[in-house]
């Protein structure tokens, strides 16, 4: 187990260089604090909205920074995004569950909406590995991942998890990915961007209100929390997977589309749908060329290494389970992670290992 706390712990001083010391060398950094100084839009001409002018700068940055990947001006950085995000849907999915079991509950790690407020600030390529070794390192499930360990006493808010990340994140996103100017105003758009920053307040919030109103009356008895446990871990698991893999996909094919067909496509913007332009990462630190660029090359490195991180968490927690038989698996962990990863994206893939290990341990 301590291989596994050690390579996540050594990609936090990675991603604290590949996320922000190449985003102050490349000059993304210091273009974006220009515009906030100047509350302007990265084009340098337009102004911010008087009320965005009398927010906090931290939020024009975020403004500045998401701009070009959410209205779609820089193709592949919106593409990225939509990759990535559909797959945190699986990843959140995944750390809301492990905040309820048994052998987590109540400890320091359960406090996940502050971790997710952190990487949302600092980026999850540093908090996402730092929160996951810390994960590996207080969690008793790794080692010793029994029943009484995995299972989540308050069904309730097992139940409410599907619902909570449909109203808290998933919502949120959608409103983000409303077209501007076509359907949505600029002021519109700007405070989806920021309201879409909190997900993490949103889904806990969310699981709060559909936990006590809604399944208020859930029976918690010690029978139905193990009887239940599997059905509802499903449907949760379920819901993260669909979620996580339609997203992938779509990028996919958009990406191989333009390459089988590229006449379908304007010739100007098919470099930048390969899928090299789209997911690879480059420690390239030469001037970007717009905001749209180096945001593309923050979230190349966020998506590789919390994918990273995620999937070595993920083979840590079966380390200690049987996964023979498992019809889905071709005997080596790894080589599954990898496998499912073109399936359902890394994040996806790393959520069908701990659903695996769900099974096979709750399932006995």
């Amino acid at each position: 187990m301590s291989s596994y706390k050690f390579l996540l712990a050594s990609l936090v001083p990675f991603g604290i260089y590949t996320l922000h010391s190449i985003s102050r060398t490349n000059g993304l950094f210091p273009q974006l604090t220009e515009a906030c100084k100047a509350k302007t839009f990265t084009d340098s001409t337009t102004a911010w909205p008087t009320w965005l002018q009398n927010s906090p700068e931290l939020a024009g940055f975020l403004v500045n920074f998401f701009w070009p990947l959410a209205t779609g001006s820089h193709i592949a950085g919106a593409l990225n995004s939509l990759a990535f995000v559909g797959n945190s849907f699986a990843m959140w999915i995944v750390t809301m569950i492990e905040a309820g079991r048994g052998g987590t509950r109540g400890g320091m790690i359960s406090y996940i909406t502050i971790y997710g407020l952190l990487f949302q600030l600092a980026g999850i390529g540093i908090i996402g590995p730092a929160y996951l070794s810390l994960n590996l390192s207080l969690s008793p499930i790794p080692s010793d991942p029994k029943i009484p360990n995995l299972a989540i006493p308050d069904l309730a808010y097992l139940r409410a998890i599907p619902y909570a990340l449909l109203t808290g994140f998933v919502l949120p996103t959608l409103a983000v990915a409303l077209p501007y100017p076509n359907l949505i105003c600029k002021d519109t758009k700007i405070a989806a961007l920021l309201f879409w920053q909190a997900f993490p307040l949103w889904t806990w919030i969310s699981t709060e209100v559909f936990k006590r109103v809604v399944f208020a009356t859930e029976l918690a008895l010690p029978a139905d929390v193990k009887k239940k446990q599997l059905p509802l871990l499903r449907n949760a698991y379920g819901l993260g997977l669909i979620l996580a893999a339609s997203t992938h996909v779509a990028v996919l094919s958009i990406s191989l589309g333009s390459s089988m067909a590229p006449t379908l496509f304007r010739a100007r913007v098919t470099r930048d749908l390969k899928l090299a332009s789209i997911f690879l990462p480059t420690f390239a630190t030469e001037e970007i060329a717009s905001v749209g660029e180096g945001g593309l090359r923050f979230l190349q490195w966020d998506y590789a290494i919390i994918s990273l991180s995620q999937i070595v968490w993920a083979v840590a927690q079966t380390s200690k389970v049987d996964r023979e038989g498992l019809g889905f698996s071709v005997g080596n962990v790894w080589v599954d992670a990898a496998l499912r990863s073109v399936v359902f994206g890394p994040l996806g893939a790393a959520l069908t290992l701990v659903w695996e290990r769900d099974e096979v341990v709750l399932g006995a």
